[in-house]
């Protein structure tokens, strides 16, 4: 990232990732290397158990990677960031059998509220919502 200076100079920064550590050293340095290792070392694992963990397998999937095109990827990544945000920390055990009703009603809510703003685009990420849960169920089961 490039960024200006007070006295006029420019400066490129670098990081891990999107939001991630500030590396250090100039770009190829073994210092800028080391601080890419580290920082991806510190990177922590996603908390198992999770609805994120699903969100993040589905990510990684070849269904996902393989089988949308750029701009559909790029659209899912729109949505799957908004509910991950919502639904991220939702334990999976909701969604067995005796809990269905009560998460997809929350679900709706959510759908809901998408939809003051824009009923397409709440269609959309309940479609999404829903591809993502019904490859969880899959995955699972496989």
């Amino acid at each position: 990232m490039k960024m200006k200076l007070a006295g006029g100079k420019e400066r490129t920064y670098y990081y891990a990732w999107r939001g991630g550590p500030r590396l250090e050293g100039r770009y190829g340095s073994p210092e800028f290397l080391a601080s890419y290792n580290a920082a991806i070392a510190s990177r922590k694992a996603l908390p198992q158990g999770q609805f994120r963990s699903v969100i993040a397998a589905y990510k990684a999937s070849a269904e996902f990677n393989k089988q949308l095109a750029p701009r559909t990827k790029a659209d899912y990544l729109k949505h799957l960031a908004k509910i991950e945000a919502e639904f991220g920390a939702m334990p999976i055990g909701v969604f067995e059998e005796k809990h269905r009703i009560e998460t997809r009603g929350e679900f709706k809510e959510w759908r809901d509220v998408l939809a003051k703003a824009s009923v397409r685009q709440a269609d959309y990420a309940w479609s999404i919502l829903a591809r993502v849960c019904s490859w969880g169920v899959t995955a699972k089961a496989s």
